[in-house]
């Protein structure tokens, strides 16, 4: 049986011959300068940045304003500066631009409002509460004497403001005597008031152990005379029985 032809060909092929052959490299590195390299020369330095900028979140380039149409010019930004639109606010400049954008002038008219509203609560508070009401001077004497107006009703606040400290006074010593009164009553009656949060006060504690004292001396002295007339009678009935034996002894039958 005869081989293939392929079969016999590889079969007279040497290894030496089926080894992987390297070709010289044919390439050569060249310099793009026709110059040396100086050896002297230092390192290139970067710049240091303004501010640090992690690698992951880089500065953003500018973006162009949303709008249809090429870029507006010089000319047009300023005629819009100086322009009037609906709705907005005044162009930079006018006087109605500096009286929105004034601070002192925002603050006055604050606190003119907040004082003439506070004024004017007083005002009505004092007409609704005065216990002098007929003392008041008539509206007609502001415009023909201010002062004199004036002073009538400064007059008759402090009338009403003493009046009213009196009552308050009074007010005040009737609550502290109903408490006094109160207090006088649980005391008598041993009724304990509890405290904030349903514990007992310093005070109640004190009369607590007041009368538990009073109650063991008490039950001492009590037990004590009770011993007392427990020895006497003890004594009495010795006495009665010796003086019935006695009495045995000298009328019996003999």
């Amino acid at each position: 049986m005869s081989l293939p032809r392929l079969v016999r060909l590889r079969a007279f092929i040497s290894p030496l011959q089926t080894r992987p052959q390297t070709l010289p490299c044919l390439l050569t590195r060249r310099n793009a300068s026709a110059k040396a390299p100086n050896e002297s020369t230092r390192p290139l330095v970067l710049e240091q940045p303004d501010k640090f900028r992690p690698p992951s979140h880089g500065a953003r380039k500018p973006r162009k304003p949303r709008h249809f149409g090429p870029s507006l010019t010089d000319e047009e930004i300023k005629e819009q500066a100086t322009k009037r639109y609906p709705h907005s606010m005044p162009p930079e400049g006018t006087v109605m631009r500096k009286f929105l954008e004034s601070r002192g002038i925002h603050v006055w008219i604050t606190m003119s409002v907040l004082i003439s509203l506070t004024g004017f609560v007083l005002l009505t508070d004092f007409k609704t509460k005065n216990k002098f009401p007929e003392l008041l001077p008539q509206g007609s004497l502001f415009w023909s004497n201010p002062f004199s107006f004036v002073q009538q009703y400064f007059a008759v606040y402090k009338l009403h403001s003493a009046a009213y400290m009196a009552e308050q006074q009074e007010k005040r010593a009737r609550n502290l005597d109903e408490a006094r009164k109160r207090k006088e009553y649980l005391i008598a009656h041993g009724i304990e008031k509890e405290g904030l949060f349903g514990f007992g006060t310093v005070e109640g504690d004190a009369r607590k152990e007041k009368r538990r004292r009073e109650r063991e001396a008490t039950v001492e002295e009590r037990i004590r005379e009770e011993d007392k007339e427990e020895l006497i009678g003890g004594n009495v009935n010795e006495t009665r029985e010796e003086t019935a034996k006695k009495a045995n002894k000298w009328f019996g039958i003999w």
